[in-house]
């Protein structure tokens, strides 16, 4: 699980890019609560992958659409 505590600014804007993520442990999670634009949105194709297992986030930009699967990613405990 990788916890995101970062402020937003230009260093930090997309950070968890396509690439970073792929570098992560299969089945990852990421916990962001920084700000919604240091995780790209389209990074969807992980979790439907099965790269990253879920993701939580406090905020949102833009707002996703109702189908995107992070508005709909399975709560575990």
């Amino acid at each position: 699980m990788v916890t995101i505590n970062a402020p937003l600014h230009p260093e930090t804007e997309g950070l968890f890019d396509d690439a970073l993520i792929s570098t992560m442990k299969r089945g990852s999670y990421i916990v962001n609560t920084a700000r919604a634009r240091s995780v790209l949105r389209r990074n969807r194709a992980a979790l439907e992958s099965g790269q990253l297992a879920g993701y939580a986030g406090d905020v949102w930009f833009p707002q996703p659409p109702p189908d995107h699967p992070w508005a709909r990613c399975p709560i575990t405990a």
